[in-house]
Formats: C-alpha cells, structure tokens, sequence
C-alpha cells in the first residue's frame, strides 16, 4: 500500500543573502514503493501592509518574485531520495522584516504530488539579510538645537556623533554638551533610538513608530558647556534602513533632558542603519572632546605601553594585534545596564557556524549544543558549532583558561569580547583586564592557525593548502576553502558549501567579474553559459550576476586542481559575458 514519504528540507546559505544564490535540497524517505509524479520548488518574497483606518484598516500586498524549479516524479523505491534545485536571488530581493502593520518575508514550499493520494506539502520561512553597502565610511556629524547658539535663557544643546551611518551590533560615540542649565536644571540625559515606518502604499502615507531603544546618557548635575561623551551598543536584531514598494524604514536618535518637573525633547538626529559590514571594520572614526577622556587617557597610556599595546587617542581605545588576531578595549554605554568596558578580538571569519554565549536553562532541550569535554566550561557556556570536532580543536585548554572567570564572554565566526561592568579608570583593574585579553588574543591566534578542516575533507586537506599556495590564494580550513585565487587574469574562489545539517551541500567555484557586467545574463545568455557548463560537468548548476558567475556541484572535490577544465569555461563565458577579444568558443 502507498504511503505518503517522510520529507527533510535543507536550505543554504542561511541566511540568504541578494545576489547569491539560494541552494535548496529536499530528501524524501518511503516506507513502500509509492508513485510521485512531480517534485515541485516554490519560492516566493511577498510584501504585505495593513493601513488603519478610523474603523477599518486596507491591507496592501506585492509579490516581489514566485520562482519555481520542478522534477518529474517516479516510483519511489524504499528508502531515501534527494532532490535540489537552485533559485538565483536578484540584488533587489528585500530583507526579512517584520513589524506590528507590515511583514516582509520569503517562503519556500515543496510539494511532493502523489496520484490519488494527499500531496506531501511542505513551507519553509527563508530568512533574507542584506547585502553590506560598498564604498561607504563614517561621516560625522554636527547637530544643535539653535542655529546661532545659545540665546536668553533657554537650554541649548550640541551633539556631536562619529557617525550618522551605523550598522546593528555596532556602536555609535558622541558628545553633548548644554548651556544655560543655570536656567533649566538638567539632572538626567536621555537618548532614544527611534524606528518609524512610513507606508506609501496606494497614495496613502502615513508614519507609525514601530520601536524605541533607550539610553541614559548621563545621571546627575550637568555642569555648563561640559562635554559629555557617550558610546550606544546598538542591538544586533535592528532592521536597516531603506525603501521598499510598500513602506519606508527610518530612523532617528532622539536627545532629551529631564530636569525635576518636565522632559524636555532637545534634538532629533536622522540616522541610516546599514547592512553589517558595511562600514569599513579597521576605520579608525574621529571622536568629539569626551568627559572623562583625558583622566582615562593618562590611566590606560602607561597600562598600554607595558602590555605592548597603544592608545588610541581618538578612539579613545586600547589596541593591539597577535597574529591574525586584532585586539580594541574601549567603554561602551548599553541600553539598560550602563557602562561596561570590552576588549573586542576580532579575526578573519572562520566559516564554522560558532557561535558561544552565556548557558541558560532552556539548553538542556537544544540537540545541536556542543560539549567541550570540560564541565565548568560547559556548564558556563552554551556552545553551538557546524563541526563538534572543529568547536574542540579551537576551544583548547589554553583557550578556554584565558577566558577570565569574572567577565561576560561571547564569540562567534568573526572575534570574541569580553565585558566588565563599568568603565575601568583603576590601574591594577585595567592592568589586569587589558593582560588577560592579551593572553586570550594570543591563545586563539594559535588555537586559530591549528584549526582543522571539517571531518568529510580532512584527507583532502593538504590538496585543497597545495592548490591555494599555487594560486596564491588564501586557504579556509573552516569550511574548506581557496579565497581569491588566481586564474590566468581573473580571480576566482573554490569553496565547500554546508548545509544547516553538517551536510556537504555542494563544492561552489566563483568567477569575480572584473569588470563588472552592466548587468545580470539574460535568460538565453545563461542557458548559453549552462550548455557550456555542462559539457564539462554534466551535473552542474550556474547562476550569474553583473558581479560573478557561480558554478555548484552537488560532490565533494578531493582535489580543487581538477576542477581548472571547469574554471577554464567558466572563464571563457565570463570574458565572452564581458565581450572581452580575447574571448574564445566555449561550446
């Protein structure tokens, strides 16, 4: 008797990203031989915006694309059965967002039909984020609540920001100042970040506040034109900045004063929320005059110099390197605890899915938490990876006893940071932070350098280091992975691609266009290119964008050298692609 089969989904890269290509695969298990006569894929991005009405309310809604791959079906013999298919993401896909009155989102259905029987239906929601905004650095800022300064009695202000362009999980510095307070006692300043959301859907417009994150700026008696200076972790989770067909999403901060009997609003600042990564990481931001700057400056000059680290004047911040392995300690004011001071370790990302924060309770019910093998470690740790055994490798026993007991530590692919309450302005205190986070530094550097490849590729390990030094390219053991590679003229990236299962979802080789396309291959110039493709590799996959062409291949690759026929016709239909003369058939 026929049954309906059992249906896993696996989605890659997640989340996804505008201009990437989205590899989905689905694995069917039959108990019994079961006839299907489709595999169908949908993939769907659906805007959707309700406006209120005095008694009622217009839901507005677009479809920004339905892609569809579809497989004719067969008899299912028991056992497993896998299927893919590959949708190319436009550069225009928008990010996932949700809030009270509008929801942006992506949504994978598979549908398995079965001849007289009910269809195996399966929806998957796509998480979207978007791409990191190129050619962009800080810009600062000058803001004030009257154009010609101070005049009578009433309170006025400056603000002063490093950057009026910022990224969620980043932090924005400043400086306010207040003349007149003789006048208005100030005892209290207060800042809030503010999301509205302006919906421009069938001629309306209308502007709602869909969030706020506050912040205290300062406590107590503001003394007359002192500076104050403030440093406003912002939360990873914040939507950026930007226009879609139904709504714009903006942002402003917004300074207040508080005195005994009134709140007084001062200023609103419009700010952007870019894309993280945006912004270049190593950029050194110029900082206005702080309070308390000068104090800490002579505290953490004389530590920094015997760590063999510098001060950073204008980032007020400690810095320094080991290895690969960038190290900042500086004081950052956060939305409900206050001040804390964080040494920041930052390095080229892994590509091993870590991610490590404090343990809670609910971990107990969590099937892909890791343990290390060292029970306070992993009592105090929740601890997630790709690899249990890439997770091990880096957390060694020297890692893990240069993580300070007393701090907050979190890490992930990218860095680590290690937080303390308050803003450390004692010698023997900061003496003792700044030495642990340079042993801590020191430690991942090695622990860093030893990292093994994933499990599946490690005998493949030394063909994969051997064609990046021929290609002068960087090797990735975290994922397993040749990075900027040199073929010929171009540029070009070999990579393992892994699924949210630990599966090898497909070996990813990638064509930087330059220069770059004025824009995407049509339809015809990519079955063209596909053609080509596989004539070569009959099982191969191609998505193209104006910035590069991306060829998958559902295996394992023992070795990156073979695959150079391969990488010799993508080049060509790359250079036929730009109309390059020296341009060859490739079919």
């Amino acid at each position: 008797m026929r049954s309906r089969p059992a249906l896993k989904v696996y989605i890659a890269p997640s989340p996804a990203r505008p201009g990437d290509p989205l590899q989905v695969s689905a694995v069917l298990t039959s108990k019994r031989a079961t006839p299907v006569s489709a595999v169908e894929f949908r993939l769907r991005c659906t805007e959707r915006t309700t406006v209120p009405q005095d008694r009622s309310a217009t839901v507005f809604e677009e479809q920004h694309f339905s892609l569809v791959a579809r497989h004719e079906g067969k008899l299912l013999t028991p056992g497993e059965h896998r299927y893919g298919a590959l949708f190319p993401l436009a550069r225009s896909t928008p990010a996932t967002y949700a809030s009270d009155l509008t929801r942006i989102a992506c949504e994978l259905e598979v549908r398995v039909e079965i001849p007289w029987w009910v269809d195996r239906t399966g929806r998957y929601a796509v998480e979207v984020q978007p791409r990191a905004v190129v050619g962009v650095s800080a810009q600062p800022q000058l803001f004030a609540t009257a154009r010609r300064g101070p005049q009578g009695k009433e309170l006025y202000a400056e603000c002063s920001l490093d950057s009026v362009l910022l990224e969620p999980g980043g932090v924005v510095r400043g400086s306010i100042s207040f003349s007149n307070v003789s006048a208005t006692r100030v005892e209290r300043v207060t800042a809030a970040l503010s999301l509205s959301e302006v919906q421009h859907a069938g001629g309306y417009r209308r502007s709602w506040v869909q969030g706020r994150y506050d912040f205290v700026l300062h406590e107590g008696r503001v003394v007359e034109g002192e500076p104050i200076p403030f440093g406003l972790a912002l939360p990873r989770s914040l939507p950026v900045s930007g226009r879609t067909r139904l709504v714009d999403v903006a942002w402003t901060l917004d300074i207040a004063a508080e005195g005994a009997w009134r709140t007084t609003a001062l200023l609103s600042i419009p700010v952007t929320l870019l894309p993280p990564g945006s912004l270049p990481r190593d950029g050194v931001r110029a900082l206005p005059p702080a309070v308390g700057r000068d104090r800490r400056r002579l505290v953490w000059t004389p530590v920094a110099a015997q760590l063999e680290l510098t001060y950073d004047a204008a980032a007020d911040a400690i810095r320094g390197r080991a290895g690969d392995v960038e190290l900042a300690i500086a004081v950052e004011q956060r939305v409900r605890d206050g001040l804390f001071t964080t040494a920041t370790l930052s390095w080229p990302p892994l590509g091993i899915a870590l991610s490590i924060g404090p343990s809670r309770w609910s971990d107990r019910f969590t099937e892909r938490e890791i343990d290390v093998g060292d029970a306070a470690f992993d009592a105090r740790f929740q601890v997630r990876g790709r690899f249990a055994e890439q997770v091990r490798a880096l957390l060694d026993a020297e890692v893990r006893a240069h993580i300070p007991a007393e701090a907050d530590a979190r890490i992930d692919d990218a860095g680590a940071s290690l937080s303390v309450a308050g803003a450390l302005a004692d010698p023997a205190a900061i003496t003792s932070f700044a030495r642990a986070a340079v042993r801590l530094a020191r430690a991942f550097d090695a622990a860093i350098r030893a990292l093994p490849p994933p499990p599946a590729m490690r005998p493949y390990a030394d063909a994969w280091r051997a064609y990046a030094e021929r290609t002068r390219a960087r090797y990735k053991p975290g994922p397993c992975a040749v990075v900027g590679g040199r073929f010929g003229v171009d540029r070009i990236d070999v990579a393992c691609l892994w699924g949210d299962g630990a599966e090898l979802a497909a070996t990813v080789v990638t064509l930087h266009l330059d220069p770059t396309l004025a824009a995407a291959p049509d339809e015809a110039q990519l079955a063209e290119a596909l053609a080509a493709v596989r004539a070569v590799r009959p099982d191969a996959t191609l998505a193209a964008t104006a910035e590069a062409l991306t060829c998958s291949l559902p295996a394992l690759t023992a070795e990156p050298a073979t695959l150079e026929p391969l990488i010799d016709v993508v080049a060509r239909v790359g250079r036929k692609l730009q109309g390059r003369a020296d341009a060859a058939p490739y079919r």
